[in-house]
């Protein structure tokens, strides 16, 4: 597991993160024994999904390569109303108003 997460850290380009990505999730899931979020929330090849926090659906992050707006459409249409992208998580930029619902 270290290893496989590291391998995620060091990942240099979308479609490699990608697969580790769901490698990792894939590997929780089956020691959680619960379904990895792409199975529960959405079944969308242009979405990779990752659950975070403790695993109860509070947040996760989702690798899209398209315009953000498109991932606040998908999201929107499951019930998200939240999406960040990768810079609200700088130390350097503005932060925008947030609900309760976080996807990133």
């Amino acid at each position: 597991m270290n290893e496989l997460t590291q391998s995620v850290n060091n990942s240099a380009d979308f479609k490699e993160t990608a697969y580790l990505i769901q490698k990792h999730e894939h590997l929780m899931a089956s020691v959680l024994k619960t379904p990895c979020l792409d199975e529960k929330l959405w079944k969308d090849p242009a979405l990779v999904s990752k659950s975070l926090g403790a695993w109860g659906g509070d947040f996760c992050m989702v690798l899209f390569q398209g315009p953000i707006d498109d991932l606040r459409k998908i999201a929107s249409r499951h019930g998200l109303d939240t999406v960040l992208p990768w810079s609200y998580f700088s130390f350097d930029s503005s932060k925008p108003a947030v609900s309760s619902t976080f996807i990133s």
